[in-house]
């Protein structure tokens, strides 16, 4: 465990300040492209996803994991050339110790599920999400993802 006020590493480096920081926030926002050929959306063509942290959700008893809630917007053209937009529910777990987070969304048409291990401060660094689609949860496309605000 780490981020609990309580020495686990001999070292200490469980408990590190800059580590276990809060840096989310509502208002902080991410993007990718899925890529041309992806499974997702209808088409297979590229998909831009903008998603934007609304609220957090602190859980007290257990620091290490933080729960986001927001928007996931999605753009893409359809193979005649027009372009569909729409939103989604957004809803993302993410655990401090690992940097695992797991990233549901969805809306009446779609429902997605992304796993990605992301860095800390997602500052300079991109990390690569893997999106899963529908109750079997297949794989259908992957993005490297990276902070949208400016």
């Amino acid at each position: 465990m780490g981020c609990d006020d309580v020495s686990d590493c001999l070292d200490e480096s469980d408990e590190d300040p800059y580590t276990c920081i809060m840096p989310w926030q509502p208002g902080i926002r991410s993007q990718c492209i899925v890529p041309a050929g992806q499974t997702c959306f209808p088409g297979g063509g590229p998909v831009h996803l903008i998603g934007e942290v609304t609220k957090v959700v602190d859980i007290k008893w257990l620091p290490q994991i933080v729960r986001l809630e927001g928007q996931m917007k999605y753009f893409y053209n359809e193979t005649d050339g027009i372009q569909r937009s729409g939103g989604m529910n957004l809803f993302t777990t993410y655990f401090t110790a690992s940097g695992k987070t797991v990233t549901k969304w969805g809306n009446d048409e779609y429902d997605f599920k992304a796993v990605a291990h992301v860095a800390y401060f997602m500052g300079s660094s991109r990390s690569y999400a893997r999106i899963y689609s529908g109750v079997s949860q297949d794989y259908c496309g992957g993005c490297y993802f990276q902070p949208a605000n400016a």
